[in-house]
């Protein structure tokens, strides 16, 4: 029997030590892998060199973003997930630079699919105007247009498209979904409580259709909307006019490529293989030679090369505030959290090296709370420095309450800001529970009103009294916030003639006072410095992206099968000691 359990025990232990060496060896090669692939991955072009008579090559496929960010390699490398295609703050020192090269001898555009608020289509496409000026070319190719895609490709000297392909041209249009009558199969009962006659976003629970209030403003906005996208294309396509491009919309006579070309909204019908010699003509090439492209990114990370031997002391920070507005802490990307931008806030504040702030926002809003602890963050970050804000696809509600207070705002045309207003939804789903699955609630109050908002029963008119008073307290709030952060307001009572819950276009909102002017993030660096004396600078974005090696710990679901002490080796390795005296994993038995 003792031998018996020598035995067992000998063998569990091998087991143990068997798995234990496998696993280590396991998790040495997955990195060895992912690091690897990293290293050859994480930048697809690479710092290349520019050879004379070169053509940047600018592949719009996808998402238009404010920042392109790293490459997350396990996405990648698990699921094929590509990075964003554009990123706005990197495209912009990519087309300054290429406008002063003389390598540079024009640009490719190239649309396969354009995803993106129209905001920042306009900034792209107002980045690739400027570069325009210098005087050298850009052709623009798809096999199929939309208006998004044409409102960019409208900026091209020449505007290419395949013979067979499709054109779509026949105005925009906004449309909300409606869930009343869903939720009274479900027997929920909402609670809409709201400060603001504008303020729609809850009617889509509320209510069947739009509010006459709601369907005047967003007639306005696809409106005003539509009229500037077509003002900017005839502007650069002066073959075309806005009648001309109404009565085409309106009678939907555009949709195909051989009627694009006949009404002239397209240079030339050819397929992709034929944009080659289109390219060899324009950048003096001979016609046996190779087309020089150079991708913007690859282009891009040349010139940053180049660029960070240059740095400087003096620094203008781009904050990039995007998503909706949360309390707290989080690891979303898609959201701004209360606790880390305010945390960022104070840390930029307290660098002396940073003389100048921009703020730049998409955000549609979110919690009041959190809007208004970042506030004031940026209220204590102008004691010391001056802040800028430049508006991208939207800076409503929430959104426009963080940059209130800053000293300039800036905004596209085609921005949606405003919305200054607020409301609270609370449902009572006591029937749904009851009726649908049987449930019920039953237990015990020190006091009337303390299961107010727990959803199981409807509220008292007295409750719904004091919800409507704090909601009223918090829009008064929030006028307040406006009108002394915008000095073109008298008083409250000016703030809410353009406030109940209103939204704008950024043209409309300059002129009622919300904005100071038209412009793009390149205007509001320039304006930050200008307001503080600035003359030689170099501009940090913030926050930084994550390092590649953070992602993969993060793509891998928090890791708890990983002990700690690896994943500090592999993410720190610098910082480690060569010796160690600890227990190899972090479970106890």
């Amino acid at each position: 029997m003792k031998d018996f359990f020598k035995q067992v025990l000998a063998s569990a232990l091998g087991t143990f030590v068997a798995f234990a060496v496998f696993n280590f060896f396991m998790i040495i090669i997955i990195f060895g892998v992912i690091g690897f692939f990293a290293a050859t991955h994480g930048s697809k072009e690479g710092v290349v060199a520019v050879e004379e008579k070169s053509i940047l090559f600018i592949n719009v496929e996808g998402e238009v973003a404010e920042r392109r960010g790293a490459v997350d390699v396990v996405q990648e490398l698990l699921y094929d997930e590509k990075p964003k295609t554009i990123g706005l703050y990197e495209i912009r020192e990519a087309l300054e630079s290429a406008a002063k090269d003389e390598k540079i001898t024009g640009i490719y555009l190239r649309l396969r699919y354009v995803q993106s608020g129209w905001a920042k289509i306009e900034t792209l496409r107002n980045l690739l105007k400027k570069f325009k000026k210098s005087g050298k070319f850009i052709i623009a190719y798809s096999e199929a247009y939309d208006e998004k895609m044409y409102y960019l490709a409208s900026v091209a000297n020449e505007i290419l498209m395949y013979p067979k392909g499709e054109f779509e041209f026949n105005g925009i249009y906004s449309q909300s979904m409606f869930f009343k009558k869903t939720l009274a199969k479900l027997e929920v009962e909402p609670t809409l409580i709201r400060a603001g006659k504008f303020k729609s976003a809850g009617e889509m629970i509320t209510e069947e259709k739009m509010s006459e209030e709601n369907r005047l403003q967003v007639t306005e906005l696809t409106q005003g909307l539509w009229d500037t996208v077509v003002g900017q294309i005839i502007e650069d396509q002066k073959q075309l006019s806005a009648e001309k491009l109404n009565e085409l919309a309106e009678k939907v006579t555009l949709t195909s490529a051989k009627e694009a070309y006949n009404l002239k909204l397209v240079s030339q019908l050819v397929p992709v293989e034929e944009v080659e010699t289109k390219l060899l003509q324009k950048s003096g090439l001979k016609k046996d030679d190779e087309v020089r492209l150079i991708s913007w990114s690859s282009y891009g990370e040349s010139t940053a090369a180049t660029r960070s031997f240059l740095s400087k002391k003096k620094k203008v920070a781009v904050i990039l505030a995007e998503g909706e507005i949360q309390m707290g802490s989080g690891s979303d990307n898609e959201a701004i959290y209360s606790d880390e931008l305010s945390s960022l806030i104070r840390e930029i504040n307290k660098d002396k090296d940073v003389k100048a702030v921009v703020l730049r926002v998409n955000s549609p809003g979110g919690s009041a709370l959190a809007s208004d602890v970042i506030w004031r963050s940026i209220e204590y970050l102008k004691k010391n420095k001056k802040v800028v804000t430049s508006f991208s696809d939207v800076a409503a509600s929430g959104g426009y309450y963080i940059a209130a207070g800053t000293d300039y705002i800036f905004a596209e045309p085609t921005t949606i800001t405003g919305s200054i207003g607020v409301f609270g939804m609370i449902f009572n789903t006591q029937k749904f529970f009851d009726n649908k699955l049987g449930v019920t609630f039953d237990g015990v109050k020190t006091h009337a009103s303390a299961d107010m908002m727990s959803g199981s029963r409807s509220l008292t008119p007295y409750e719904k009294m004091r919800i409507q008073e704090e909601v009223t307290d918090i829009y008064g709030t929030f006028l307040g916030v406006v009108q002394q952060g915008r000095k073109k307001f008298e008083d409250v009572a000016a703030v809410r003639e353009v406030a109940e819950g209103r939204v704008w276009l950024g043209n409309k909102a300059k002129e009622i006072g919300l904005v100071d002017e038209m412009g793009s993030l390149d205007q509001a660096i320039a304006k930050a410095a200008q307001l503080s004396g600035l003359k030689n600078y170099e501009v940090v974005l913030y926050p930084d992206e994550k390092r590649w090696i953070d992602k993969i710990f993060d793509s891998l679901g928090g890791v708890s099968w990983i002990p700690s002490w690896l994943q500090r080796l592999v993410k720190e390795p610098q910082n480690q000691e060569i010796y160690w005296a600890r227990w190899p994993y972090d479970v106890s038995f």
